[in-house]
């Protein structure tokens, strides 16, 4: 009931919605954090005065490629040179969850800062063949997901990020922030909420859609917008 009822105001009808762990039991997420651009700058910043040039500028392509795709940790990590098509700004996702493949869509600034992480010296050297990955170490491996988490745990400590309630700042936010981004630029730019919310629930690679509208709680901007969107269609 309650994620029909997330799901009816993010379509911009005036309905509540239940809390969250009213009953006993049952799974708990954590409350995303919704990073800003301001914050994303801040975290570029960070992985510059952090580490060697090669780690902070494949933290830096990692943490840029999560907040404009949304994609899973995984599923950047994994990816290969084979997989991107930068002159038309596509990347096929070959090994999503559940064993699914998708593609998403890249603008010409994403594929031109992934381009540049591509062609430094040090990543040329470890290859860019087809089947080698896209994010690497320093010695040409894949990075692996306890290092990436590691590292953006330490840049979000170096960026000292403002604190949000009941958050506190992780890798996979970046999907949510995303997720939360599209959906207010949906409202302001006068789109289908319903259909944008189906449109991300196939860009994200959800099974269910419920998965999808779960992300709106998180974001009293999308409330707010909803809210002002709805009684400006009912002075119309």
């Amino acid at each position: 009931m309650r994620q029909f009822a997330v799901y009816l105001a993010g379509s911009g009808l005036p309905v509540g919605i239940p809390a969250v762990h009213q009953g006993p039991g049952g799974p708990r997420r954590a409350t995303p954090y919704l990073y800003t651009d301001t914050d994303i700058q801040a975290l570029m910043q960070a992985a510059d005065e952090l580490f060697s040039p090669p780690r902070a500028a494949t933290m830096k392509t990692l943490t840029g490629l999560l907040a404009v795709t949304g994609m899973r940790i995984g599923e950047a990590l994994r990816l290969t040179i084979g997989d991107l098509d930068l002159n038309d700004g596509v990347v096929v996702i070959t090994a999503a969850k559940y064993g699914r493949q998708r593609i998403v869509l890249l603008d010409t600034t994403s594929c031109r800062a992934i381009t540049k992480y591509l062609h430094r010296p040090d990543r040329q050297r470890v290859g860019l063949a087809p089947e080698r990955p896209v994010l690497t170490t320093g010695k040409g491996t894949r990075v692996p997901a306890s290092n990436a988490r590691g590292a953006f745990h330490a840049m979000t400590q170096h960026a000292d990020l403002p604190s949000r309630a009941g958050a506190r700042p992780r890798l996979h936010d970046l999907r949510h922030a995303f997720t939360t981004r599209t959906m207010i630029e949906a409202y302001r730019s006068g789109r289908d909420p319903a259909r944008t919310l189906t449109l991300l629930s196939v860009w994200l690679g959800h099974s269910n859609p419920a998965d999808t509208y779960w992300y709106l709680q998180a974001a009293p901007e999308i409330a707010a917008i909803a809210a002002q969107r709805l009684d400006e269609d009912q002075d119309s």
